[in-house]
């Protein structure tokens, strides 16, 4: 079975009024099979065009230039790229992001954030890195580094994704997590603030399922 782990810079967060574009793509193949999980080959990267503005929050995370934009390829290249690969599954961490510029066709997804957090409640945090660092894993800095851009993204997920298939889950069930909202470990807000979910009265859960909040609270909920 092979996985293609992927991981998109963008101008910004995609929002219906101010539309983003993606400035770098990535990805890296995973082979899965009774005896091992390995990447299979060496990843590909490339800088994609935009005439679209790039945020400053945006940039001050990735640090990619106007030049470096304006050398890369057209995105519909990038994304073939990506089609071409035909896995068994994408994976990327908080997969929604990427969902908002590549669907990937009838190709299902691994999300190895909303993973991480049904099978790491305990981690100090959810995020690529913070995974990274509490995993354990050592990793190259040379491949690894620096945060924030597309391959060094991809190849930390990629192990975090070695990491979470060899815990006692099936895959399938993990693609079932990721179709789903996040399960989150604590509150965020209000009077339970900084409490774990599974400690929450019923009475407030109730109360929660009742009111417009976030999809991913009330799926908690």
């Amino acid at each position: 079975m092979r996985i293609t782990v992927i991981d998109f810079e963008s101008t910004g967060i995609p929002t219906a009024e101010h539309p983003a574009a993606i400035v770098e793509a990535a990805y890296y193949n995973l082979a899965v099979t009774a005896e091992a999980v390995e990447i299979v080959e060496p990843g590909w990267q490339s800088f994609v065009r935009t005439a679209v503005t790039v945020d400053v929050a945006a940039r001050a995370v990735h640090h990619i230039t106007d030049a470096e934009i304006a050398s890369g390829i057209p995105v519909e290249h990038a994304l073939s790229r990506l089609v071409d690969q035909r896995p068994a599954y994408f994976c990327a961490h908080n997969a929604e992001f990427e969902q908002n510029f590549f669907t990937g066709g009838d190709v299902p997804w691994l999300d190895t954030y909303k993973i991480g957090l049904r099978l790491w409640p305990d981690a100090p945090g959810h995020s690529n890195q913070v995974l990274r660092y509490w995993l354990g894993l050592v990793l190259p800095d040379h491949l690894a580094m620096p945060p924030h851009r597309a391959l060094p993204n991809c190849f930390v997920t990629a192990h975090i994704l070695m990491r979470q298939i060899g815990e006692d889950v099936t895959v399938a069930e993990m693609a079932r997590w990721s179709k789903e909202p996040p399960l989150l470990v604590k509150v965020g807000f209000g009077k339970h603030f900084g409490k774990r979910w599974g400690d929450v009265e019923t009475g407030y859960l109730k109360w929660c399922l009742d009111q417009d909040m976030d999809k991913a609270v009330k799926h908690t909920a």
